[in-house]
């Protein structure tokens, strides 16, 4: 792939991105109102699923790597592995955030990684616990 079409790939996620996780955002906002609708947390599990896989596609795999693991959560989630609790939303809504950053710096360097480590270790270990306490 040339460069150029390469960039213009990594653009139009990028642009993407950043509607998916307003949308994501949003989606979050309406679930801690209603933290019983399926329907949202099945909305919010998508939108991560298309980040992460799209963001694969384009080449941020770093991105995509985190997308992972907060996709993961999501679906254990979904699965009633994990209680949808507060500190499982806050969680969320942190990863969240950090996607909605690692996007922002993607925009200006397209070989930006970010430090994700903590956030995924919080990630892995609630998904951990909670499958012990189960």
């Amino acid at each position: 792939m040339t460069d150029s079409i390469e960039n213009a790939i990594r653009q139009e996620f990028l642009l993407e991105a950043d509607e998916l996780l307003e949308n994501c955002e949003a989606a979050f906002l309406e679930l801690e109102q209603n933290p019983g609708n399926r329907g949202i947390l099945d909305q919010i599990f998508r939108l991560a699923h298309t980040v992460k896989g799209s963001g694969l596609a384009a080449g941020f795999d770093g991105l995509s790597a985190f997308a992972h693991k907060f996709e993961a959560l999501l679906d254990a989630i979904r699965s009633d592995k994990v209680e949808l609790r507060a500190e499982v939303i806050d969680l969320l809504l942190r990863s969240n955030d950090q996607l909605s950053r690692y996007v922002s710096a993607l925009h200006s360097d397209h070989n930006y990684v970010a430090d994700c480590a903590e956030l995924e270790a919080e990630l892995e270990a609630m998904m951990l616990g909670s499958q012990q306490a189960g």
